[in-house]
């Protein structure tokens, strides 16, 4: 029996969840999704940075703006408290000003590092939009 090494197992099953997930998108709309989980799973917050200074209509950067939309509305009152009339955009500037100034941490993941920029700018231990 050949034992393979632990680095080709793990490649074996993320091609074969790959598929997995692409048998059972069919449409377009489904297809697009889950190649944004895919973008927003391997993204880093060096990745989301260069991702942002991509054309708009980029996959890329349409992955890093829903990676922060996700993370501004789904992580509101634990990583940050987003105020009141917050928006995706106002989200997306605060988290490159704070990636562009932390180099060192390029190599997290970005949702991690988006939830930390944005509870820097809007921390729940203060009156939400102070």
């Amino acid at each position: 029996m050949k034992v393979l090494p632990i680095s080709m197992l793990a490649l074996m099953t993320i091609t074969v969840s790959s598929v997995s997930a692409q048998d059972r998108c069919t449409t377009d709309d489904c297809l697009e999704q889950e190649s944004y989980r895919q973008a927003e799973a391997s993204m880093t917050a060096g990745n989301w940075l260069k991702a942002t200074n991509l054309p708009k209509s980029s996959p890329e950067h349409l992955a890093a703006l829903v990676l922060t939309a996700n993370i501004l509305f789904k992580w509101d009152g634990n990583s940050h408290c987003k105020p009141e009339r917050a928006n995706v955009e106002q989200a997306m500037a605060v988290t490159k000003l704070f990636f562009e100034e932390h180099p060192q941490i390029w190599h997290l993941d970005a949702p991690s590092g988006i939830g930390v920029a944005l509870g820097n700018v809007w921390p729940c231990d203060s009156p939400a939009g102070a």
